[in-house]
């Protein structure tokens, strides 16, 4: 079993949380913190932990990691190679490259996390971004 300790911010907290990885067919996260434990299950990591964060963003917890940064997608190809563990870290009018991947579970500062809702319109706006240019 693999586990990672994950700082969580909300309600003027900061602590450190505790997720399992189960190593199953299916993805199965446990986080577990001070107020509570969830669970998150997926055909991969990737939606195993975006099922954990819709929950823990219902509370107002975010989840200091690179899969919660407000820019962080993890494409097909990426989910099918790592597993859902490598997520990229978009920008505006660019297209995804190797050397933009990341950890999901690294580390990342609490300003640039988001929720799940502000993520995918991101990632909205990141698809448009590359149709119409970064500045419309």
């Amino acid at each position: 079993m693999k586990q990672w300790h994950i700082v969580v911010v909300g309600g003027g907290a900061k602590q450190t949380w505790v997720l399992d990885d189960a190593e199953r067919e299916e993805a199965a996260l446990r986080l577990r913190g001070p107020v509570g434990v969830w669970e998150g299950f997926g055909s991969d990591v990737w939606q195993a932990f975006r099922e954990i964060r819709l929950a823990t963003d219902r509370l107002g917890m975010r989840l200091c990691c690179n899969g919660a940064r407000r820019n962080a997608h993890a494409s097909s190809m990426s989910r099918q190679m790592s597993g859902g563990y490598l997520v990229y870290l978009l920008k505006f009018g660019q297209q995804a490259r190797a050397r933009d991947l990341v950890q999901i579970f690294d580390y990342a500062h609490p300003t640039r996390i988001a929720s799940v809702a502000d993520q995918d319109r991101f990632y909205a706006q990141w698809l448009s971004s590359l149709v119409h240019g970064p500045d419309e």
